[in-house]
């Protein structure tokens, strides 16, 4: 039913700053760079190998599009939802709205790329946010091919630059919630699911697309996310792979982030270190995978 996260989305308040900070952040020039004609808004786009992070900033009046002035008013700029692609949307709406999702009509949706002059349409809907526990998550399917957008290419050496998405964090004090929509209703895998007593946690994996969606479910009041609302999950987290967790460091150090020493990983084999200024307002990590030191 859906076969990946089309795209991550983060809001900003200033646009241009924040293309220029997940540039920095990733070691990668953007893929597109536009707007959305007709709907006040303008993005940027950056594709890595699994997934696409995507920038995107209210523009025009005060009065127009609301929604992304009043999460910025609330919340400030981070991650705003999550997009999952799908082959066939009317097919995939249908599924999920027979589980119980109330989903929002299909719109179609013209993105269009400054530098290049080229337009890409999406057909795309929203799942209700009573129904996702306060997540906006999206449906979208694409009848542009994928080779027009293209990849956000390495600013230096390859191996000091992002190039996947490793994994989402999503916090929420509901796992069989967290089960039931996106294993039962959405269709996505769940890999993992394991208790961490000295960290406080029980953990959900769920896997789509080459991006895991990691759940984190506090067990004690000291966990290491903090708190969550009861009845709200949270959109709180990102981590990145990098082929070299030392040249990667090196390079965001250089380039004025502030950055941990890198160390051993959770998962036997992999080395991280956290970005401690939480870069577009986001908590962030970037991880070497097992093997992959160049």
């Amino acid at each position: 039913m859906l076969k990946s996260i089309d795209r991550i989305v983060i809001v900003t308040d200033q646009i241009e700053q924040a293309q220029r900070d997940c540039v920095a952040l990733l070691g990668r020039s953007p893929s597109w760079s536009g707007e959305y004609p007709g709907r006040a808004i303008r993005y940027v786009l950056f594709c890595v190998e699994n997934t696409r992070i995507e920038l995107i900033s209210p523009i025009g009046s005060v009065s127009e599009n609301s929604e992304l002035r009043n999460h910025l008013d609330a919340k400030g700029p981070g991650l705003f939802g999550l997009v999952f692609s799908t082959m066939d949307i009317n097919e995939s709406l249908e599924s999920i709205q027979k589980l119980g999702i109330t989903c929002g009509d299909p719109l179609s949706v013209l993105a269009h790329d400054e530098p290049s002059g080229a337009y890409r349409r999406l057909v795309q809907s929203g799942l209700s946010k009573k129904d996702t526990r306060g997540v906006r998550l999206s449906v979208s399917s694409s009848s542009t091919a994928d080779e027009l957008l293209p990849p956000a290419l390495p600013l230096g050496e390859v191996s000091a630059t992002v190039t996947k998405v490793d994994h989402v964090v999503i916090s929420t004090r509901d796992a069989h919630r967290a089960k039931t929509l996106y294993g039962d209703s959405l269709g996505i895998r769940l890999a993992l699911d394991r208790s961490f007593p000295e960290r406080g946690l029980r953990l959900l994996f769920f896997k789509l697309g080459g991006v895991t969606l990691e759940f984190s479910v506090p067990t004690r009041d000291d966990a290491e996310l903090g708190s969550t609302h009861e009845n709200e999950d949270n959109l709180w987290g990102l981590a990145y792979q990098v082929p070299n967790a030392d040249h990667a460091q090196a390079r965001l150090k250089e380039s004025g982030f502030d950055v941990s020493d890198v160390r051993k990983g959770h998962k036997p084999g992999t080395r991280v270190f956290t970005i401690k200024s939480s870069p577009l307002g986001i908590p962030t990590l970037m991880i070497e995978p097992v093997e992959s030191v160049s």
